[in-house]
């Protein structure tokens, strides 16, 4: 799910929502294949590639998009993430 908080239109729009499904995707698709739950640094750091580096912030909105949509669940679980906070950890359905 894209967020068009800048009124993008166009290929532009297009080219944005295709990314962002494609990233919520990438982040479903590492929890189901982790077998385990994993936190939201955990993920970025599995989503990293030579051609990929969103922010954190991105990680974290796709899980909350994948919760509503009910593809994954938050757990009580908490690790510590890539900035020394303790954050929940997240599963597959």
């Amino acid at each position: 799910m894209y967020f068009n908080t800048t009124n993008l239109k166009g290929d532009e729009l297009k080219e944005r929502q295709s990314r962002a499904r494609t990233q919520a995707q990438d982040v479903q698709e590492i929890l189901e294949l982790a077998g385990k739950p994993l936190g939201a640094s955990e993920i970025l750091r599995r989503l990293q590639a030579p051609n990929k580096n969103p922010p954190i912030t991105s990680v974290r909105r796709a899980l909350s998009n994948l919760k509503s949509s009910g593809k994954v669940v938050k757990t009580p679980a908490r690790v510590t993430g890539m900035y020394g906070a303790k954050e929940y950890t997240w599963r597959g359905i």
